[in-house]
């Protein structure tokens, strides 16, 4: 506030506030000079630091209570393959063409889950495949044709033991088979034999000790009648 000054009689000053009305500047405005002479600085802005906080913050409790709610769920079970009828199919090839069927014995817990008729390298023959359990690592197949010639013979065996190597051979029930392993991981064991004119190639993801016992079970199919193919 200015005061206004008066000189009295007796020297003295004497001071009297400005009449109602007139502007009272209570200190520097923006822009104005600051006592010192210097431009007074600007007022600062927020820059909405605690809102972003606040933003994060809102999303990080979001996805927790999402993923708490999805680890409730209820998650679906495994989709198990059905068990197949071997003996349907060996007998309905048997019946139908012809083809000698050598059926294996395969103990539980292994379950027969695949059975089909084949063309591999032109030569007919039959596939019969088995899984353990919930083992989905675990597989057993037999695969067999009918001897043709040495070629055609070469090129079925080639089609079934792929990209396996001879590693040797191995005496099971008096005969000897071949044994092919493939380099992959897992390792792919394969069991093959002529067995009295048919081809037969026992492989799987197994121990080869179970292998070979499926091979020295092999035995000639009996037919019992026409059946309806399995697979």
């Amino acid at each position: 506030m200015l005061l206004r000054g008066t000189v009295g009689e007796d020297g003295r000053v004497s001071t009297t506030p400005p009449p109602d009305g007139s502007p009272t500047p209570s200190g520097p405005t923006q822009g104005s000079a600051s006592p010192s002479g210097a431009p007074a600085a600007p007022a600062r802005r927020s820059h909405g630091g605690g809102n972003w906080r606040s933003l994060v913050l809102s999303m990080l409790i979001v996805l927790a209570v999402v993923f708490a709610w999805l680890s409730l769920m209820p998650r679906p079970a495994r989709i198990e393959r059905p068990t197949v009828d071997v003996a349907a199919s060996a007998d309905y090839l048997l019946s139908s063409t012809g083809v000698r069927v050598l059926m294996p014995t395969v103990d539980p817990p292994w379950r027969p889950t695949s059975v089909r008729t084949t063309d591999d390298a032109g030569m007919p023959g039959w596939h019969a495949g088995w899984t353990q359990g919930d083992d989905e690592t675990a597989y057993l197949g037999v695969e067999q044709a009918p001897s043709r010639d040495q070629t055609s013979d070469a090129n079925w065996l080639a089609a079934q033991i792929g990209s396996g190597r001879n590693t040797g051979s191995r005496q099971i029930a008096g005969r000897d088979w071949r044994v092919y392993q493939s380099t992959g991981d897992p390792v792919r064991t394969s069991l093959a034999a002529d067995v009295d004119g048919t081809l037969v190639v026992v492989d799987g993801l197994t121990d080869p000790d179970t292998l070979a016992t499926v091979a020295a079970s092999l035995r000639p199919y009996q037919s019992a009648g026409s059946a309806a193919p399995t697979s």
